[in-house]
């Protein structure tokens, strides 16, 4: 990963073109991180954001090990190579999904994509404890998957649209500070309740949590 790393910052450098453009801000000071959450939808939107990363990070460490696990230690028992082939056939689906969800995103309620995005997030984290196989496991992935793909774009939209009136680049920095917030405490909640009550709740209270942040989302984006 390192390698790669390394190999993407050089690919960067190296073709990405030196392009400065000139502010229209002119010499208006940078907004403030509660400038930008004083406005109301951007307040939802980091909420849903903290939230949301929180439901993921709890599950994401875990997912391979729950799927890989033996059956009698409360695992599926299935192998490392079809756990690889969950994983990349969910971020595949993941990557073709966004263009088609980023025209829907221009086209109809960037809310109502954002809130569906957020129930079949939970619906898939939820699915994955009741899968019994292979194929059961990847249908609940890829539910989790399509739910991603639904609500970040019409998300993503509402913050650059909010952003050219108090800066783009803090808006964005702030959408990835709450993303990192809600990663940072996700894996520590979920390994205490991993030990606690081992891995299958791990997915239900993930679920729970996607559940949460979308509800605040629709009460913060109306008040």
């Amino acid at each position: 990963m390192g390698g790669l790393s390394a190999l993407s910052l050089f690919l960067v450098a190296v073709f990405l073109p030196d392009q400065r453009v000139e502010s229209d801000r002119g010499d208006m000071p940078r907004p403030s991180f509660m400038n930008v959450l004083s406005i109301r939808i951007l307040r939802a939107a980091f909420i849903y954001r903290v939230v949301g990363a929180l439901g993921r990070g709890s599950v994401m460490g875990f997912l391979s090990m729950y799927l890989s696990n033996p059956v009698a230690e409360g695992g599926l028992g299935i192998s490392y190579s079809m756990v690889g082939l969950i994983l990349t056939v969910s971020q595949l689906s993941s990557a073709f999904l966004q263009g088609p969800f980023g025209e829907l995103a221009d086209r109809y309620s960037k809310i109502r994509l954002i809130l569906l995005g957020g129930v079949l997030g939970a619906l898939g984290l939820a699915l994955i404890p009741l899968a019994h196989n292979t194929w059961e496991a990847l249908a609940a992935q890829l539910v989790f998957t399509v739910g991603g793909a639904v609500g970040m774009p019409a998300l993503t939209a509402i913050v650059a649209i909010e952003g050219r009136e108090i800066g783009m680049g803090t808006t964005m920095s702030v959408l990835q500070s709450s993303m990192s917030l809600g990663m940072i405490a996700g894996p520590l909640l979920s390994g205490i309740l991993g030990d606690l009550f081992g891995l299958k709740i791990i997915f239900f209270i993930g679920s729970a949590i996607y559940l949460v942040g979308t509800s605040a989302f629709f009460v913060l984006q109306r008040h």
